[in-house]
């Protein structure tokens, strides 16, 4: 569901905006999407923790950043993870460019 969401708002930037305006929207995307995955796995954040303990998140997310050498892990596996979900995120959007029946932009609507 994530990609089919990012399929349609890049092809939403696409029509307003430059193509690398969308390509930048789908990196940050990966990118964001890979840290938040280390914060998860590694860390042990959960999506409550926003509001249950908000400090405590944002203390140990802005250390990461004030501090990025003392965190190699955090961007070892925020890095891997972006470069993994943009790698698929294109394949999804060749396969769609090709009339593959796989394809995320558009589904049609199927009576029986």
């Amino acid at each position: 569901m994530g990609y089919a969401s990012l399929v349609q708002v890049h092809n939403e930037l696409l029509k307003i905006r430059p193509p690398w305006f969308g390509w930048s929207a789908v990196l940050a995307s990966s990118f964001l999407a890979g840290f938040g995955i280390y914060l998860g796995r590694f860390e042990r954040w959960h999506s409550i923790d926003l509001f249950r303990h908000p400090i405590a998140l944002s203390a140990d997310i802005l250390d990461r950043f004030i501090n990025p050498w003392s965190h190699p892990r955090t961007w070892g596996v925020t890095i891997g993870f972006g470069i993994f979900l943009t790698f698929l995120y294109a394949l999804i959007r060749l396969a769609g460019q090709s009339g593959s029946a796989l394809t995320l932009a558009h589904v049609p609507n199927q009576q029986h």
